[in-house]
């Protein structure tokens, strides 16, 4: 089923998006919102996973801070949309979707920062920071960066879904490559 936001003890109410100011567009928007499927908005991997949430796949909940957000000046919309993710002691991971990755020309697998194990504001902050600075770490990208925020599973097995053929490009085939645990161990 897909999540709406309020699987697992999760609420994230429409209140919670504000807009960034000056602008039409949301600096905060959940993962099951029809404008996460724009991926100037919320980069490859974010409207990706919206995508796969509107043909109704299963999809954690979560939410995107957009590539015009302002940690600064959108910090009230984004300390809702995170106070609405949060679970008592619950971690999150807090994920790169680079307009330039997840794309049909290339997919930039690992080049850009994820933070798991996010605890507490502070710590939320400091990562939004720190996945939003390794955008510069990719020589020659430059592209816009969205923050992909989810809570933190333990999973079984964790990998890469290509969804095309990545030798030979065919749309027809899948291919998944997994690892027991998490990807890093």
């Amino acid at each position: 089923m897909v999540s709406r936001g309020s699987d697992r003890g999760h609420t994230m109410r429409a209140e919670n998006m504000a807009e960034t100011r000056g602008s039409t567009r949301p600096a905060v928007v959940r993962i099951d919102d029809p404008r996460a499927l724009d991926p100037s908005f919320a980069g490859g991997k974010a409207a990706a996973l919206s995508r796969a949430a509107a043909s109704g796949f299963p999809v954690l909940p979560g939410f995107v801070i957009g590539t015009i957000a302002d940690l600064e000046r959108d910090r009230d919309a984004i300390e809702r949309a995170w106070a609405g993710l949060v679970v008592q002691g619950g971690q999150l991971i807090v994920r790169s979707s680079s307009t330039g990755e997840d794309a049909e020309a290339s997919s930039m697998a690992g080049r850009f920062r994820s933070i798991a194990g996010v605890r507490g504001w502070d710590g939320f902050v400091e990562a939004v920071g720190l996945v939003r600075a390794s955008a510069s770490l990719t020589p020659g990208v430059g592209a816009p960066m969205a923050v992909l925020v989810q809570p933190m599973l333990e999973p079984l097995r964790g990998g890469v879904l290509f969804g095309l053929d990545p030798v030979t490009g065919d749309r027809r085939r899948f291919v998944v490559e997994t690892v027991a645990g998490s990807p890093k161990s």
